[in-house]
């Protein structure tokens, strides 16, 4: 798994999708919310190429967002709205901050995987981690005992609404040594006034063909974007 990890962050190019879905019910009501991205980089350092699209769906409200950028040129679709401008990787590197570099995988330390549980499956290996319920209370129970400490009960109040399920991850490494895949389940219990809802969360990313050449897809209308 360490090797998997190192050998996946040394990746310098990207393809890959995530599909979030979060579904909350309470006593009257039921309300779901689906999250699906693609991202494609290649050559951020020589000759930079990206596509990202983003759907995104609230009990049927439906947006979409999708971003194409290639010889220095950045085009954006947002709803339908389509736009184009100039723009250097440098200057979308700013614009990013720090967030590209919190998303790099890190090695786990001995004591974070005491649990992993291991196993094969049609030749890959499948390592799955759970956090019990108990450990994110008791957990949370320390942060919060920390704020209050602070002088803020704010976070105290909050904690005592939320009662959390077990949190597994599974995570997918393929015979050539990559993380193809990572899928995630967890959930929560609120409780407030009387009320009370349950909220189940589930997510699932995967690397398209980790380690192996791909072509960044163009949008097939370029030609109707306007100058921003």
């Amino acid at each position: 798994f360490k090797a998997a990890v190192e050998k996946t962050s040394a990746l310098k190019d990207l393809n890959m999708s995530a599909a979030i879905d979060v579904n909350a019910k309470a006593p009257d009501e039921t309300a779901n919310i689906g999250l699906d991205m693609v991202l494609q980089a290649k050559e951020l350092e020589e000759n930079p190429q990206m596509n990202f699209s983003m759907d995104f769906d609230m009990a049927g409200e439906k947006q979409a967002m999708a971003f194409y950028y290639a010889d220095g040129v950045a085009y954006i679709n947002q709803g339908g709205v389509k736009q184009k401008a100039e723009i250097s990787m440098e200057e979308i590197k700013e614009m990013l901050g720090d967030q590209t570099a919190e998303m790099e995988l890190t090695v786990p330390e001995e004591s974070e995987m005491k649990n992993a549980e291991y196993k094969q499956e049609n030749g890959n290996v499948i390592v799955t981690m759970k956090v019990t319920a108990e450990e994110i209370q008791e957990l949370l129970g320390s942060l919060s005992a920390s704020m209050s400490e602070l002088g803020d009960a704010s976070v105290e109040g909050m904690m005592d609404m939320m009662s959390w399920k077990d949190i597994t991850v599974k995570i997918t490494i393929n015979q050539e040594g990559y993380i193809a895949q990572m899928d995630l389940t967890a959930g929560l219990s609120l409780s407030a006034e009387g009320e009370s809802a349950d909220i189940d969360i589930s997510a699932v990313i995967k690397l398209v063909d980790p380690g192996k050449d791909f072509t960044v897809n163009a949008p097939s209308d370029l030609d109707s974007y306007e100058a921003a």
